[in-house]
């Protein structure tokens, strides 16, 4: 690894931390020498870990250090988020975090990102630096087998891959596309093994591996159309596509997604109409009632290659849109007004200097052919997270009144929103709501029951251990437990129902082998699921987490017969 970040013109320093060092060592050694180097908004930073992490309750995660005890963390390991802490304290900006650690819980990617993107939304700098970002690059899913000098291998390959790509106008290589040429060496390989990439506060390219196929000199003659159509891509593959299937990440396996029978048709029927409204759409409902789900759906089946993924027999052909219906797709999270209108400029060849040159782009394609769709995910998570952009305010009104609301009004335009409640009202009148909260496009129990199945039986996921595989019915019984379970309504506080399924699903695969039959289990764990509740995200990452939580220890217990 040395070796291949030195090509890039990378300095080695602090050799020797961690090999005989306790946490206590490491933190000292880290905080002198960045305060000895007064790292400075230029510098940029890699770092990396090659050995075991964990996760403790409380979305904690650790690396283990020689002399860390496992039922100890707190004390004698490591918190990842420390490393952030100590290296991000100064005027640092560019910091990318590898973590190759082993299996069975030791790099859990989401336990991790959720502490360093707190920490990176609070920097004093917030999105004001231009090219800002803290970028963290796992070698292996929580669930993989991270075999030894494998990622090391794969990287240095994926570099070559990746600059053979990447255009000739591009400084730097895209670590997205990075991330997943090392995949598709695992999977040359053989190897179930997938690495993830996850970033916090990020605005530009990570300015980590510098082009070698770079050429300054070229005339400024726009974009490369294989880097646009790329740019255009990242929504899809990091967002749109994974909610499509009922998953996370892309490197995910399986097709989860069930039911939305009403809302989808309901969509297809407005998107494919010969005569529009002159309306917009919003898909709008409480955090985890499946919004994104749905426009993910929607985008993924427009997409050629993503579509030619997805398994449509059995598939209601009314919920199904035609192959590129979609002209645009943007996951607003995280993005300002001035990226939300790159993204949808670059994804129709014409890129726009602001807002209203897009509006006029815009309106004059709408007079010269057919109607152009349009989708914008996540409005109500746009800006920097900072506490002036929470609950629907700062960016996501901004690109709501310059944006959105004034797109919606021009004629052959279908504008699909995906956002919370708050912003249903700053984006007008000139909007038709579709609200996931109530009953005619709420999940149904045969929705959550046919989920709930797929996830059980991991039927195209072999390398999970679920002791429901090959057990159709009794999946499905305990299905009809998860769905039987009492929804929050409108007008009752509590858990959105998609959230606890998301929750079940890690807990309920983990039922250890070996005890009572599968049957007497899951009588006694249909009680458990069908009362239990998940107040907080923070309990539901805990629940997904390689040891559970006391909450989900509990609920094991009873699944197995133990007092």
């Amino acid at each position: 690894m040395t070796e291949l970040f030195a090509a890039f013109g990378y300095q080695p320093v602090l050799p020797g931390l961690g090999e005989y060092d306790g946490a206590d060592q490491i933190r000292q050694k880290l905080r002198h020498w960045s305060a000895d180097t007064a790292l400075t908004g230029d510098d940029v930073v890699v770092l990396y870990f090659a050995g075991h992490g964990a996760v403790e309750a409380h979305d904690r995660h650790y690396l283990f250090c020689w002399d860390s005890a496992p039922d100890d963390l707190a004390a004698t390991a490591l918190a990842t988020e420390d490393l952030v802490r100590i290296l991000g304290k100064g005027e640092l900006r560019h910091l990318l975090l590898i973590l190759d650690t082993c299996a069975g819980g030791a790099g859990s990617a989401e336990a991790a990102v959720v502490a360093l993107q707190r920490l990176a939304y609070r920097s004093p700098g917030g999105a004001a630096s231009a090219g800002a970002g803290l970028w963290f690059l796992a070698s292996a899913r929580r669930k993989d087998i991270a075999e030894d000098g494998s990622f090391v291998t794969a990287l240095g390959e994926a570099v070559a891959t990746t600059t053979e790509r990447t255009g000739q106008r591009q400084q730097y290589l895209d670590l997205t596309e990075l991330v997943k040429a090392v995949n598709e060496r695992f999977e040359a390989d053989g190897r179930g093994q997938r690495a993830e990439l996850a970033s916090g506060l990020v605005t530009g390219l990570a300015p980590f591996l510098r082009n070698a196929g770079y050429h300054p000199e070229l005339p400024p003659i726009g974009t490369d159309l294989e880097i646009q159509r790329r740019v255009a891509e990242r929504d899809l593959t990091e967002h749109f596509g994974p909610r499509s299937r009922g998953v996370e990440f892309e490197s995910e396996q399986g097709l989860y997604f069930s039911g939305r029978v009403t809302v989808l048709t309901e969509l297809v029927d407005w998107l494919t109409a010969e005569d529009g409204d002159g309306r917009g759409r919003i898909v709008t409902g409480s955090p985890g009632c499946g919004k994104s789900a749905v426009l993910g759906r929607i985008v993924a089946l427009s997409d050629g290659r993503y579509r030619s993924r997805l398994d449509l027999s059995g598939v209601d052909p009314a919920t199904v849109v035609p192959e590129g219906c979609v002209a645009a797709a943007v996951h607003a999270r995280h993005k300002r007004l001035e990226e939300v209108v790159e993204r949808i400029g670059s994804a129709l060849g014409a890129p726009a200097d602001g807002a209203a040159a897009l509006l006029q782009e815009l309106t004059r394609r709408s007079r010269q052919g057919p109607p152009l769709v349009i989708v914008v995910d996540a409005v109500d998570e746009a800006g920097s997270d900072t506490a002036a952009d929470a609950g629907g305010h700062g960016e996501p009104r901004r690109i709501s009144r310059e944006l959105l609301r004034p797109m919606s009004e021009i004629q052959g335009v279908r504008l699909l929103v995906g956002t919370r409640h708050e912003l249903v009202g700053p984006l007008g009148p000139t909007f038709s709501r579709m609200d996931l909260d109530r009953p005619e496009y709420r999940a149904g129990d045969d929705d959550v029951t046919g989920y709930v199945t797929r996830v059980l039986l991991a039927a195209e996921e072999p390398e999970i251990r679920t002791p429901y595989r090959g057990l159709p019915d009794l999946a499905r019984t305990v299905a009809r437990g998860v769905a039987a379970r009492p929804r929050a309504s409108i007008s009752t506080p509590g858990p959105p129902r998609g959230l606890c399924v998301r929750t079940s699903r890690r807990w309920m695969c983990a039922v250890p082998a070996g005890r009572r039959s599968y049957r007497a289990r899951s009588a006694a764990l249909l009680t458990t699921t069908s009362n239990a509740s998940v107040r907080t995200s923070r309990e539901s990452a805990a629940c997904c987490s390689p040891w559970p939580s006391p909450r989900a220890k509990a609920c094991l217990a009873a699944g197995s017969g133990q007092s």
